[in-house]
Parts: C-alpha cells; sequence; structure tokens
C-alpha cells in the first residue's frame, strides 16, 4: 500500500506542476482565450499521459522497490539534506499553484 501512496504522490505533485505551467501560460501569455486553453483536449491528453507513464514506470514493476532499498542504504546526512531537497520541492510547488490561482483570477 505504501507503494501507491508514493505513486499517487508523485502524481498529485506532477499535476500541480502542470496545472502551474498551464496557468502562467493563461495569466501571461493568452488571458482572452483561457477557457478554451484549461478544458481543452490537449490539457486532459497531458493529465492521462503523466498517469500512464507513473502506472508503467512504477506502478506494475519492482522498479520503486529498488530505489527505496538504494536509497535506504544511503548515509543518515545524505538522507536528511534529500530530504530537506524534496520537501522544499514540494513547498515552491504549492506556492507557485497557489500564486497561479492568485493570477488567474486576477485577469
Amino acid at each position: 500500500m505504501s507503494d501507491w501512496k508514493a505513486i499517487l504522490s508523485l502524481i498529485v505533485l506532477e499535476i500541480w506542476f502542470f496545472f502551474t505551467l498551464l496557468g502562467y501560460y493563461v495569466a501571461i501569455v493568452n488571458p482572452q482565450n483561457s477557457e478554451s486553453v484549461l478544458g481543452g483536449v490537449w490539457t486532459y491528453s497531458i493529465l492521462v499521459v503523466i498517469l500512464c507513464v507513473k502506472y508503467f514506470a512504477f506502478g506494475r514493476s519492482d522498479v520503486s522497490r529498488k530505489y527505496v532499498h538504494e536509497f535506504e542504504q544511503w548515509p543518515k546526512r545524505k538522507n536528511r539534506i534529500g530530504g530537506i531537497i524534496v520537501w522544499a520541492s514540494i513547498l515552491m510547488i504549492a506556492a507557485n499553484l497557489v500564486f497561479v490561482i492568485y493570477l488567474f483570477y486576477q485577469t
């Protein structure tokens, strides 16, 4: 069950990142056609591709278990630094998403 939680977390972060990029595009480059961009077929196609890649890369194989085993072999200090980098990335993506939502409502 833990593998699925990790995969789901990666999918959620990638979708947030995708919507952040899409939001910047809508807010800065193309504010007149925001409804057509957000509801376009290519938007849903990219989301389906993200889901399929995650499923085939991690869900069906033991690749994620191999990565977990490799990371467990790291020294404690290196693991802590890696954890800080991961959490900083998560906070950056979440903050960017909030900022994009703010920009979206300003236009």
